[in-house]
């Protein structure tokens, strides 16, 4: 067996620490109840990487062919960036509504 008795643990570790890494450079998320009662929720759960797949392709201008093409890394360096826009266009408008 490679890497011995404790090499579980190893790898266990480090997706923790990988996962950690990837949650502390995205925004803020989750539903809020609205959206959870209109069923965002409940598509996401349904289609998976799809649901992301298509959202990518709806807000870049790149076609799912083109995006299924980039690198795990390039995906996601996209997708975090798409991700944290929405977060601060959402933070402006509700300053915005506070204006009014």
């Amino acid at each position: 067996m490679y890497g011995g008795l404790g090499c579980g643990k190893f790898y266990i570790s480090e997706v923790g620490r990988i996962e950690s890494w990837h949650r502390s450079n995205l925004p803020p998320s989750g539903y809020t109840k609205e959206q959870i009662e209109a069923g965002f929720e409940k598509l996401a759960e349904k289609f998976g990487f799809y649901s992301t797949l298509l959202f990518m392709e709806k807000v870049t201008p790149f076609k799912r062919t083109e995006l299924l093409e980039w690198s795990v890394e390039e995906f996601k360096f996209n997708l975090r960036y798409v991700a944290w826009q929405g977060y601060f266009n959402d933070r402006y408008n509700e300053i915005m509504k506070r204006k009014k």
